[in-house]
């Protein structure tokens, strides 16, 4: 008989588990999708103006007042963030266009890093997340409407940024 040893060597490299993956797709689907729709979503603003968008709100509320006084007067405090909201948002367009830009282009390219297993994508991803936040705020200010615009945002992409997390364990 003969002495002989075989040598295994462990495999260095490192598996991206499907979990991963699977939230990479999403993130690069998401991101693809705003990067189209952003510049259309530009154009169609710069045809509408904020005097006529005034008049149809002003319009859609006397309607309603003559309609149900009580569903008015409810619904003053929402027209008018609304009103005050959609005119920012046209007013701002071009800021909000360039920032959702930048937004969907960081969160692909830390979703990027990430499947590549680099920890820098995800702190690249929750920088854009924020970014994302503080920018709505920004453009068309503070009401309750944007708050909720926000809120559901940030819900969101807190959902993301755990499911992300949990996954770091597995990037260096």
């Amino acid at each position: 008989m003969t002495d002989e040893t075989i040598d295994h060597f462990e495999n260095s490299t490192r598996v991206r588990p499907t979990f991963l993956t699977v939230l990479c797709v999403l993130t690069w689907i998401v991101s693809g999708y705003t990067v189209i729709t952003v510049p259309f979503n530009y154009f169609f603003s710069s045809d509408v103006s904020s005097s006529t968008l005034q008049t149809t709100m002003n319009d859609a509320m006397s309607q309603m007042a003559e309609d149900s006084p009580e569903a008015a007067e409810m619904m003053e405090g929402f027209m008018m963030a609304a009103s005050e909201t959609i005119s920012k948002a046209i007013e701002n367009a071009g800021w909000i266009a360039g920032t959702d830009l930048l937004v969907a282009i960081l969160s692909a390219f830390g979703a990027f890093l990430m499947f590549k297993l680099r920890k820098t994508g995800f702190w690249i991803y929750v920088l854009a997340k924020v970014l994302g936040l503080i920018s709505v705020l920004a453009f068309l200010g503070v009401n309750f409407l944007t708050m909720g615009i926000v809120s559901i945002a940030g819900f969101v992409g807190l959902i993301m940024v755990i499911m992300y997390g949990i996954n770091r364990k597995h990037m260096s």
